[in-house]
């Protein structure tokens, strides 16, 4: 097996004071080595080091030898945000012909057909997925890719150099769990081609599923080359909690939705029992929000059915006034969910009000006990929604949403315009008022972590289709990748 990287006793500086200190690692042909740490731990300066490209004042010492192939040229570079790295102007065709051209030109004596098929290796080289007529895709812009897509086909520029070396620079960062499963698999393809890579993460998922050995770096220091069984663990199964109850309440019967010629969702068979969280997950167009429209009756069914207690649910229109305050739907875009022109604590008032028959001041009572409980103050509540912020609107639409004593509440992306310590405050009240009173909660989240502790079910939606589905301790001990990213993402 030929070396490819050989780092001994590198120590950089920056205006005197240190940054690295005498780092020792090696990299060889068909291994994937990386460097794991927080952020500003020195990973990226060793990166530039191996590159030939430190930043502007950083002088290094020690012995760096790099022999991929002989030159520089052997090393392919994918920095963070490597989608950024594609031209916006030029179709993507265009670009990856171009550099086909100059990279391989014995591809392409054919002319336009064989330039052709030499983009499309590069792609599956990439492990990038061409389903269909492949002069639609090259006809695209870089803007008309998702985040995923985008870094693969920066990946595929990458590739056509034919590197014996890739730096890769927290690929995964900025990615939902299905794209960062793919940048997963991609990786592992070009180890599998005899590929040295040279890996740069915080990711412990990331760290654990790729690597053949693993260097821990903090505040420039190297600690010793370990195994990728050595790092903790990414999740505690003794947190999952087991439902009791199981008495169904909601159920998705069949259920499809297509709008024109595209599928939203493929049928699909669902249940939803009483006292249970089941956290929906799944990348964005998965069909997540499809689902819970459907269910608060705010999407109409294609095909199927979404039945309530046995009885088939209307449209929101129709339904009666239980049935709305029973099904509660706290949307991701809260301030459109508001009347601009009255005050926040009466709409939420009003919910209670004419939706449950409570009096005015029992209501207000309660509504605002509860706003004191996310954190909002009475002053705060009988402001309109000009005068709240985008993340005290979502606490005041949860606020509104449990004024109303429902059986199911319906979360899409609560905590998303939440800092931490907020988040944590609202994911708590749910929790306090799904136990409390036994009612169901539907959370759709782009990120599992904080959810693991509350969470009875999970859920995992691709492409429309219900990709996944069991309890959350059986996702733990799953040996599925998508499932593992998913437990990853602690948040």
């Amino acid at each position: 097996m030929s070396r490819l990287v050989a780092a001994s006793g590198l120590t950089a500086h920056v205006g005197g004071i240190a940054i690295l200190h005498q780092v020792s690692f090696e990299v060889d042909a068909g291994e994937v080595v990386t460097l794991f740490g927080p952020s500003g731990a020195g990973k990226t300066t060793i990166a530039s080091l191996v590159l030939g490209e430190p930043a502007p004042g950083v002088c290094f010492t020690g012995k760096l030898d790099v022999a991929a192939g002989g030159r520089r040229a052997g090393i392919g570079y994918l920095p963070q945000h490597a989608g950024d790295t594609l031209n916006p102007s030029r179709r993507i065709g265009a670009s990856l012909a171009d550099l086909v051209r100059l990279h391989r030109p014995e591809s392409c004596t054919g002319g336009r057909g064989s330039v052709t098929a030499a983009v499309l290796e590069v792609l599956a080289e990439a492990a990038y997925p061409v389903a269909g007529d492949p002069r639609e895709l090259l006809r695209r812009y870089p803007w008309q890719f998702s985040g995923g897509q985008r870094q693969r086909l920066a990946l595929a520029q990458v590739l056509t150099a034919r590197p014996h070396l890739l730096v890769l620079d927290e690929p995964t960062a900025g990615l939902d769990t299905e794209a960062r499963a793919g940048v997963i698999d991609q990786i592992r393809a070009q180890r599998a081609r005899g590929l040295g890579v040279l890996l740069i993460t915080h990711d412990v998922h990331v760290a654990r599923s790729l690597s053949d050995a693993i260097y821990e770096i903090d505040h420039g220091r190297l600690g010793p080359r370990r195994l990728a069984g050595q790092l903790p663990a990414t999740a505690d199964p003794t947190r999952a909690p087991e439902l009791e109850s199981g008495i169904p309440l909601a159920e998705f019967s069949g259920l499809e939705v297509r709008h024109g010629s595209q599928v939203a969702l493929a049928p699909l068979d669902l249940t939803l029992a009483a006292g249970e969280v089941l956290v929906v997950m799944g990348s964005s167009g998965a069909g997540k929000s499809t689902l819970a429209r459907c269910l608060v009756g705010l999407d109409r069914p294609t095909r199927g059915a979404v039945c309530w207690r046995g009885q088939r649910l209307p449209m929101a229109r129709n339904r009666s006034r239980s049935q709305l305050a029973d099904i509660q739907y706290v949307w991701q875009e809260a301030a459109a969910s508001f009347d601009r022109f009255r005050p926040i604590l009466t709409q939420c008032v009003d919910a209670a009000v004419n939706l449950r028959r409570r009096s005015r001041s029992d209501a207000e009572r309660s509504v605002l006990a509860l706003f004191e409980r996310v954190g909002l103050s009475p002053a705060q509540v009988r402001r309109t929604s000009s005068g709240l912020s985008g993340g005290q609107l979502q606490r005041a639409a949860l606020v509104r949403a449990l004024a109303t004593e429902p059986q199911l509440l319906v979360c899409d992306e609560v905590t998303t315009a939440l800092d931490h310590e907020i988040a944590a405050i609202v994911l708590d009240c749910i929790r306090d008022w799904q136990q409390t009173s036994g009612s169901a909660v539907l959370l759709i989240s782009h990120l599992l972590g904080p959810l693991v502790s509350m969470a009875h079910r999970l859920a995992v939606l691709q492409a429309g289709r219900l990709r996944w589905l069991g309890t959350m301790s059986e996702a733990i001990h799953s040996h599925d990748e998508l499932l593992a990213g998913l437990l990853a993402a602690r948040g």
